[in-house]
């Protein structure tokens, strides 16, 4: 399901005119939200605090 959704959401956000940065933050938040996996949108911000 997540990959399908974020094939789709990248699709729409680009032919509406989206810049790729954005369309490429938007489609797997999205896709996390439709499959209910919330959890890993939790561990985001934790992912990139410790990689700067």
């Amino acid at each position: 399901m997540i990959p399908l959704s974020f094939i789709w959401v990248f699709v729409v956000t680009m032919a509406i005119g989206l810049p790729i940065v954005f369309a490429l933050s938007l489609a797997p938040i999205f896709g996390f939200l439709v499959a209910d996996k919330a959890f890993f949108l939790q561990t985001l911000p934790q992912k990139l605090y410790i990689g700067i």
